[in-house]
């Protein structure tokens, strides 16, 4: 399955930050974009999971709503399907040579957007 070169850039880029863990395009959502999960087990069994989602860098720096929404059922979807205190969730933003920039995502507000409009999902 063929990738976009943002999408495969970040992989690659996961992949050698994180050798020693198992990296991976999930689509935590059926009807949603791809992303990159890696995951540690250590030698008790316990995992450490971490997503990844891809974006393409711009100089507008502007992210739509559209998008925004996006994100979080990916969030959300991810956090489902794994323990909450395993998971840590990133946005990799890619620029055009392949460079990128990681926002780790307070995952703990994924919700709020649907219920409070003026809250969202808080990348730093």
């Amino acid at each position: 399955m063929s990738h976009s070169p943002f999408l495969t850039a970040l992989y690659a880029d996961v992949q050698s930050r994180l050798p020693l863990w198992t990296t991976q395009y999930v689509k935590p959502v059926s009807d949603g974009a791809f992303a990159v999960s890696s995951t540690w087990t250590d030698d008790s069994g316990a995992q450490l999971q971490r997503l990844f989602i891809a974006v393409e860098a711009s100089d507008t720096n502007n992210i739509s709503e559209a998008v925004l929404t996006e994100w979080i059922a990916l969030v959300e979807a991810w956090q489902t399907a794994h323990k909450e205190d395993e998971v840590s969730c990133f946005v990799g933003f890619v620029d055009l040579a392949g460079t990128v920039s990681y926002y780790r995502c307070e995952t703990a507000v994924a919700g709020v957007l649907r219920s409070k409009p003026d809250d969202h999902l808080t990348c730093r």
